[in-house]
């Protein structure tokens, strides 16, 4: 990590492990000497939390975006909440304990997410909301699906997930089965949907995330990646996007989503392409998230494609597509 950086990441420690040591040492006047952890306990609880973020940074990996949050979003949240609802010094000691337990969960996930070949369009697809089989029939092809964070399939359903590309567009589709669509909160996301999470390079902090859901609304968002692991949103209606085509259909029951996302709208793809259009051998980043509504509540079910340990947000996470 820079020195710079470094310093900064120390100096943001040091301000919270003041605040909770002032506090801490506030509450000590009125409770026993022993009712509360000491400053030398807060200081080593904060020195653990940041020993896990350069370790998480020293060796990315799946369990990354908790890590990355230890290193400064743990302890602003702690101080930010004692600031403005006034709780105990514990409550902000839970909130760093949350992280460092949450991060050390994750890093006993050892799955490894696919390296994967998507085959080459033989004709346009049509983007209808139909996803006919003569379209559809060499691409790549994922069955089944995934609770967030779990390795066992989710039965409940088994969606259908495909991809192709050409030299003008990469083509999503997938077809779901459910017995209830329904729209739980105002955003697209916040019903039964296909959320897709694509980049090009890993060395770009830039993605997509798209969201088509069961009524055809969508969500465009640029993301950027800041250097504590969360996202920034850079959102744009879709008439600003010339060229995607998105289209769901419900028939009999099942859910199709069938999307086309032109190269060059992908970020950073004139920066790490020397063509206009992509070339055999190239690679795609993505994930491929579904979320579904539940008859019984107003939650909703995460689920993908395949096993995922953090949403599609999880960069360190996504397939990586081979275009063959």
């Amino acid at each position: 990590m820079p020195r710079s950086l470094e310093k900064k990441t120390g100096a943001s420690f040091h301000l919270c492990a003041g605040m909770l040591i002032f506090l801490s040492a506030s509450l000590s006047l009125c409770a026993a000497p022993s009712a509360a952890p000491s400053a030398a306990d807060d200081a080593a609880l904060l020195r653990e939390a940041h020993a896990i973020f350069l370790e998480g940074k020293a060796h990315p990996g799946p369990a990354k975006y908790h890590t990355d949050l230890l290193g400064g979003s743990a302890c602003q949240n702690a101080a930010g909440t004692l600031r403005n609802s006034h709780p105990t010094p514990e409550e902000a000691r839970k909130v760093i304990r949350s992280y460092i337990e949450t991060a050390r969960r994750d890093s006993r996930w050892d799955y490894s997410p696919p390296r994967l070949n998507i085959p080459s369009a033989k004709r346009p697809i049509r983007i209808d909301g139909i996803a006919e089989e003569f379209e559809w029939e060499n691409a790549l092809t994922l069955r089944g699906q995934y609770a967030i964070g779990e390795r066992k399939p989710d039965t409940r359903d088994n969606p259908v997930w495909r991809l192709l590309w050409d030299r003008r567009y990469l083509y999503l589709s997938a077809v779901f089965r459910n017995t209830q669509y329904r729209q739980v909160g105002k955003m697209p996301y916040e019903a039964d949907c296909l959320e897709a999470f694509l980049r090009i390079d890993r060395r770009i902090g830039l993605y997509w995330e798209l969201v088509v859901n069961f009524e055809n609304r969508v969500l465009c968002d640029y993301r950027s990646l800041n250097y504590w692991g969360g996202f920034h949103d850079h959102r744009m209606p879709p008439d600003l996007f010339p060229g995607l085509q998105y289209r769901s259909r419900i028939r009999d029951g099942i859910l199709t989503i069938e999307i086309a996302v032109p190269w060059k709208l992908f970020p950073g793809f004139a920066n790490t392409r020397s063509a206009d259009s992509p070339k055999k051998g190239e690679e795609v980043l993505f994930s491929l998230v579904r979320i579904l509504s539940r008859s019984d509540s107003d939650r909703l079910d995460y689920c993908s494609a395949v096993p995922l340990l953090y949403g599609g947000h999880n960069l360190y996470g996504q397939i990586t597509g081979i275009l063959n």
